[in-house]
């Protein structure tokens, strides 16, 4: 008789589970954080700001340069550049507190937004709280540029309410 082969079926295997985790890319956003300090926070805490930072408190205007709500420029000549205006016979600063604070505002402006110094660069002048336009022009280097005689020597991180300019020169109020 003829033979018949029965067809077999391989035995079932059990392989065990596996996971599949997907893999994932993790992404780093770098959000700015604002500022926290305002401009009175920043010339409080630089040295080389202290005989400004008297200017300012004579002239009673901390307030103003702590209000969150206020947006200002600030053109701060550094300790040096008032001792040099005090030394100068004919340019001597004022102690009476209306010609302080006439001159201390000649050294800022309201601008919003503050200017940083690409922007600042870019003018040719800026409107300040005394006076008229203070002349801003580019400067060789070391210095960031100018505004009308003084060199500007630093810009402070930016602060809450503005942004803050070092300078080598007391400003003279323009006409």
């Amino acid at each position: 008789p003829p033979t018949t082969v029965a067809p077999t079926t391989a035995a079932p295997t059990t392989v065990p589970p596996t996971t599949v985790v997907p893999s994932t890319t993790t992404t780093t956003i770098e959000i700015p954080v604002a500022p926290t300090d305002s401009l009175w926070d920043i010339i409080e805490r630089e040295e080389e700001l202290s005989e400004f930072e008297q200017f300012v408190i004579d002239a009673g205007f901390q307030d103003e340069l702590d209000d969150p709500t206020r947006v200002f420029t600030i053109f701060a000549p550094t300790n040096d550049a008032i001792a040099a205006a005090n030394e100068a016979p004919a340019d001597s600063l004022p102690t009476d507190p209306g010609d302080l604070s006439d001159l201390l505002l000649a050294h800022v402006s309201d601008i919003d937004p503050a200017p940083e110094l690409a922007d600042l660069l870019e003018t040719t002048s800026i409107d300040v709280l005394f006076g008229g336009p203070q002349p801003i022009a580019s400067a060789p280097r070391p210095a960031l540029g100018k505004i009308g005689d003084a060199k500007i020597v630093f810009q402070a991180d930016p602060a809450s309410n503005g942004v803050l300019y070092m300078i080598d020169k007391v400003l003279t109020p323009q006409p």
